[in-house]
């Protein structure tokens, strides 16, 4: 959130009991990695500048012990 982002776009987490980390991964329409996070923490929020990223489409994916959850953002 917020989706279309111009600033910045907001990822709530949960990852499930079993693990207490995950990685959420951004990328673009053509598949190259433009953010990484790591997961500490089972529950929690992460920002991501997009001040410095070419507006168009992106993916991002949520993993943590056999979970994975996918995504895409507007970026304006």
């Amino acid at each position: 959130k917020p989706n279309p982002a111009s600033v910045y776009a907001t990822f709530d987490y949960t990852l499930p009991m079993a693990g207490k980390k995950g990685v959420i991964s951004i990328t673009s329409g053509t598949g190259k990695t433009i953010q990484v996070f790591e997961l500490n923490t089972t529950k929690g929020q992460i920002d991501w500048d997009t001040r410095e990223v070419p507006s168009g489409v992106y993916y991002y994916k949520l993993q943590s012990s056999g979970l994975i959850k996918t995504g895409k953002i507007v970026v304006e």
